[in-house]
């Protein structure tokens, strides 16, 4: 039993809960990062040829924005008011892009001879999204699960791509919808119809079953010579969650992991202070779904406590987005990012794996 009076256990639930509701690029959010210096992205060389200099200026603007955004909670339907000790199922948090990633991703469309089709799963706020808008050649299709970031998301962009230029009509460009990705059903009539997939920080938050569902649906959707550009976190060298992969080796996804992470609280348990400390990594139980969160708090004394977190998640590595991906997909890159790598705080981000991967056509 916790003994946690009123005010305790007020600053607990807000601590373990925040929720953040920011319409807009740029604003000060609920952000667990700390500056570091990043790559600059230079938009310019990714705007349509013969831009004007306003256009040019505005992009540029929103781009130093965007790649300076705070890191801010996915809104989440029937989730305003979650007590503490409460088992959801989380879907993370929106980031602002990663520098490498995201120019791998501005080049390829920079690149289209006229206006392809793309396709996003899990837009966050809009981030990414509004920079392949930029470039003028991409019709794009962005898949949140939940409804209100999806209104969020839709004005986000959509507001800020027409103070860049109201000449365009962007809500004929971009189709924010509604729907889980996984959950889609798409006919013959969508094979081979789309350039391009992103999907940054989405699936290890997808379990074995769904990964692979995932996987045959960007099979399907894009095109021979189409990229699939994807980010997803991976275990640190040398921690447990490498370890416990290690000793999983031969599962086809070794990374499918639960873990308990303690984070020593401030005497008034509104902040968190010191490094956490991962004390559990084991196989998820049959009942225990990817993405499975619960926060609670250990207790040692008035003066020490801990904020506990269990969670579901599947770690991925080269080796089983490779085995994933199979002979569908030519692997163009993988890049290994540290927190630190991609304008965030190792303390609150985990290190991410970045692919870059080709649809190469199927013999018949």
């Amino acid at each position: 039993m916790f003994n946690l009076n009123c005010l305790k256990a007020s600053a607990v639930a807000l601590f373990l809960f925040s929720a953040a509701s920011h319409p807009v690029f740029g604003m000060e959010g609920e952000d667990n990062t700390k500056p570091v210096t990043v790559k600059k992205v230079v938009i310019q060389k990714y705007l349509p040829a013969g831009s004007s200099q306003e256009y040019i200026g505005r992009a540029s603007e929103l781009c130093t924005l965007i790649m300076e955004a705070p890191q801010l909670e996915i809104l989440h339907d029937g989730r305003d008011d979650i007590p503490a000790n409460t088992v959801v199922r989380d879907y993370g948090w929106s980031f602002r892009p990663n520098p490498v990633a995201v120019c791998e991703l501005l080049e390829f469309c920079h690149a289209q001879k006229s206006t392809v089709r793309g396709i996003e799963v899990g837009p966050g706020h809009g981030y990414e999204a509004s920079l392949i808008l930029l470039t003028k050649r991409v019709q794009l299709t962005a898949y949140e699960k939940q409804s209100k970031q999806c209104v969020l998301v839709r004005g986000n962009v959509l507001g800020t791509m027409q103070g860049v230029d109201p000449t365009v009509a962007w809500d004929k460009i971009f189709y924010p919808k509604c729907n889980d990705f996984i959950d889609v059903k798409f006919g013959d009539k969508f094979e081979g119809q789309y350039a391009l997939l992103n999907a940054n920080k989405v699936v290890h938050f997808l379990d074995p079953v769904e990964t692979d569902t995932f996987f045959d649906k960007v099979a399907l959707l894009l095109k021979p010579g189409g990229r699939l550009f994807l980010t997803a976190v991976t275990p640190k060298p040398k921690s447990k969650f490498e370890a416990f992969i290690e000793k999983q080796k031969g599962s086809k996804y070794p990374g499918y992991v639960f873990y308990r992470q303690e984070n020593r609280l401030n005497a008034e348990w509104t902040d968190i202070v010191g490094e956490p400390d991962i004390v559990l990594v084991r196989a998820p139980s049959a009942n225990e779904k990817c993405a499975h969160f619960m926060q609670s708090v250990r207790q040692v004394n008035d003066d020490i406590a801990f904020s506990v977190t269990d969670r579901v998640m599947h770690y991925h590595t080269g080796e089983t987005l490779t085995n994933a991906l199979g002979k569908r997909f030519r692997v163009l890159k993988l890049t290994m990012m540290s927190p630190d790598e991609i304008g965030g705080n190792a303390s609150f981000q985990e290190d991410m794996i970045h692919i870059v991967a080709e649809r190469v056509a199927e013999e018949k």
